[in-house]
């Protein structure tokens, strides 16, 4: 949702700006209203303000101060400060982000571990608000968290990155849930201390709404004994974005993700990607669209994502030139190291209109349809279910 992207920061050029004279605004702000919706968690509203320090040798600034506040309807919150101060090392290459957040969803999801367990016709409908059906596949997480995260361009096209990560997780049960039921690891919440590390190799003509090149990453998290530690845990993750220019009009877009997690892994960490930039879900608007949220878990996961971007209208607005893309795509995941067996493949599709104004700005509004696997009387059906996303910036 809105309140959750904080702009593409996966590979910001850390590279002295091409710039010979002095900026006429050394100081820049805005402060803004803030509204999404999506299908996991609805209609939601809050805040974003950013102060830049700007620097000519720096792009696209020399630090910046973001502060953001967003909740929804559902019970998702989201209250974050972050600093970002680039120009460090004997290079002037360096990127140094910090974070402080607060994190809570009231209404989370969890249907069970695993990639192939059929959702129970019983727990599917609309109910009274008394009723304990409701909160069948539901419970309650906060996660307060601290995150400093170091980038630094290497000679070439290359870039590596190391990050540290405190976050502290609650877990509080509904009655009758599937949850309270099963009582995976990690009920009892604890901290994590989470240390990241690995490599890019970035090809791409621009950042934000490429048309060619790629964006490969290998990495790996771990999670170290300490005092109170809600499990000790790590693994390694990769991911691939590849740009393809169909014409003048048209962008093949695909993104490949995988990891895999060995040890003590509270189950709230299943629903976790590791990486550079944080993507959280599998299922939902930065994973599967149409798939509800967090709606299989397990050690291992890995996705694919294509998308064909189509410029169908180019204007200007204000001088600066418009595009409106249709964007349909497909999305394919699967979870596995969960002792059970073949995993399944779990599929959506659907199209999307992405505004983009100035290469600068990319709205994105998606309508997805997952198959989903629901358990009645006569056996287990297929159904398709909706999924509706509307946010910023492209989904990778």
């Amino acid at each position: 949702m809105m309140g959750l992207i904080l702009g593409s920061q996966d590979a910001l050029s850390l590279a002295p700006a091409q710039a010979d004279t002095p900026t006429e605004k050394p100081v820049t702000w805005y402060l803004i209203p803030n509204s999404s919706f999506d299908t996991d968690d609805g209609l939601g509203f809050g805040f974003r303000g950013e102060l830049q320090h700007t620097d000519p040798r720096l792009s696209p600034y020399r630090d910046a101060w973001v502060l953001q506040g967003f909740s929804t309807l559902r019970g998702y919150h989201n209250y974050l400060l972050r600093y970002e101060r680039l120009g460090l090392g004997t290079q002037g290459n360096g990127r140094i982000t910090t974070m402080a957040a607060y994190r809570a969803w009231t209404n989370d999801q969890y249907y069970g571990l695993g990639g192939a367990l059929p959702l129970d016709s019983d727990y599917i409908g609309d109910f009274d608000a008394d009723d304990l059906r409701r909160k069948r596949y539901r419970y309650t997480l906060i996660q307060p968290h601290l995150r400093l995260t170091w980038l630094s361009d290497i000679p070439g096209p290359l870039r590596i990155f190391a990050s540290s990560g405190l976050r502290f997780s609650q877990v509080r049960t509904y009655e009758s849930s599937l949850l309270e039921e099963q009582q995976p690891f990690g009920m009892e919440g604890g901290w994590n201390w989470q240390l990241q590390g690995g490599l890019q190799l970035d090809t791409r003509d621009r950042e934000i709404d490429p048309r060619r090149g790629l964006l490969l990453e290998l990495s790996a998290r771990y999670n170290p004994p300490i005092p109170g530690g809600a499990g000790i845990f790590g693994g390694p993750a990769t991911s691939l974005r590849v740009y393809l220019p169909l014409g003048d009009r048209g962008v093949l877009a695909a993104r490949v993700m995988g990891e895999a997690l060995f040890g003590e892994i509270p189950f709230y960490e299943l629903n976790q990607w590791g990486g550079a930039v944080q993507t959280i879900g599998f299922g939902g608007y930065m994973s599967l669209r149409g798939i509800r949220y967090g709606r299989y878990r397990a050690p291992g996961k890995a996705m694919l994502n294509t998308e064909l971007r189509i410029d169908a209208l180019r204007h200007s607005l204000g001088g600066k030139p418009f595009v409106w893309q249709l964007v349909p795509f497909v999305d394919l995941g699967t979870v596995f190291l969960d002792g059970g067996g073949t995993p399944p493949l779990h599929t959506a599709l659907g199209v999307g209109l992405r505004p983009i104004y100035d290469q600068a700005f990319v709205g994105r509004m998606d309508l997805g349809f997952g198959r989903e696997f629901v358990e009645t009387d006569s056996g287990v059906q297929i159904r398709w279910t909706p999924g509706f996303y509307l946010t910023y910036e492209h989904l990778f």
